[in-house]
């Protein structure tokens, strides 16, 4: 049987949340993104930073580069809901496991962007 995908983007609002009771010394990047949706729930999420393949952002002008308001819903099709957790922030930062197979792919995704990019 093969897995359910997750549910990326409950990642980056759970990321959100948790960072949201701290001084604020950290700010969030929403890396990568791959569609549309992606990049306007990561702004209505309050995500700090957001990259994107230049195809994303051109589609995102194209369509007059809406803003995300509340009424904004994100279709997570039938992807699987990664559910938030508090976790204690008062540890040292190397004490956490912070592998997560999204993250990994996402940073790998970035780095092909941006080494096509300079190239």
């Amino acid at each position: 049987m093969r897995p359910r995908r997750l549910y990326g983007m409950d990642l980056i609002a759970n990321i959100l949340a948790i960072f949201q009771k701290g001084d604020g010394h950290v700010e969030v990047l929403t890396a990568s993104v791959r569609k549309l949706d992606h990049l306007l729930y990561a702004i209505k999420l309050g995500s700090d930073i957001v990259t994107a393949p230049f195809g994303i952002l051109k589609e995102w002008a194209k369509n007059g580069i809406p803003m995300p308001g509340n009424e904004y819903v994100y279709d997570s099709g039938k992807l699987q809901s990664i559910p938030y957790r508090q976790i204690d922030l008062t540890k040292k930062w190397n004490r956490y496991d912070i592998h997560h197979d999204l993250t990994v792919r996402g940073m790998e995704r970035f780095s092909e962007d941006w080494n096509s990019l300079i190239k």
